[in-house]
């Protein structure tokens, strides 16, 4: 397995490169900078075929269209994040611009248990919102990973003041993580990467 921590745009959204042995990979939440994270891939000699969300923000998706051009990749989003796809109030760019062409058009909308898979790397789909109404985490039992988003940060959670946050229903999503007893390797939206229990 290979997985990289590439930070992207003005927020530092952590981008991850995920590959299997074979060289089949994934980014998951690509916020930026399209064309560096192209070349990073290549640099691995990484086959990109898909695009994996653990939500709507413009800070984890704006490289998507880029990438998918350049790649063909497939898109994997919440289907609880539909609205996000093109409605700029809930991916937040109204916010930030007015001007953005953004549409996003995913080819699989994924649900609380469905699994997706890099090659020979298998992830469950755990749905977390609270961040956003869709949010998902992202789960290997085999490797012990789960790709976070922004629902658990390494020294605290995601906001829920944003469009569609909703503060109760991420308490619930937190509780749901603080419950796990296996260790996983967590890798969040946003800062450094942790052990779960150990920081929590």
């Amino acid at each position: 397995m290979y997985l990289q921590t590439i930070p992207v745009g003005k927020l530092m959204t952590n981008c991850y490169l995920l590959a299997d042995n074979n060289g089949d990979g994934v980014f998951i939440d690509p916020g930026d900078h399209a064309d560096r994270l192209l070349t990073i891939a290549q640099e691995h000699h990484i086959r990109i075929t898909a695009i994996w969300l653990t939500h709507g923000h413009f800070d984890h998706t704006l490289a998507v269209q880029d990438i998918q051009r350049a790649t063909q990749a497939d898109l994997y989003a919440p289907a609880r994040e539909a609205a996000a796809m093109t409605d700029p109030r809930f991916n937040l760019l109204a916010y930030v611009s007015s001007n953005v062409p953004y549409e996003l058009h995913p080819t699989r909308l994924l649900r609380e248990g469905d699994v997706v898979s890099v090659g020979e790397l298998n992830f469950t789909v755990w749905e977390t919102p609270g961040h956003t109404p869709g949010s998902v985490c992202y789960v290997s039992d085999e490797e012990l990973i789960l790709f976070s988003g922004d629902t658990l940060f390494s020294d605290g959670y995601g906001r829920t003041d944003l469009p569609g946050g909703d503060e109760e229903a991420l308490q619930q999503s937190l509780a749901r993580l603080q419950r796990l007893t296996t260790p996983y390797h967590v890798y969040p939206g946003h800062g450094e990467d942790f052990i779960l229990g150990e920081d929590l």
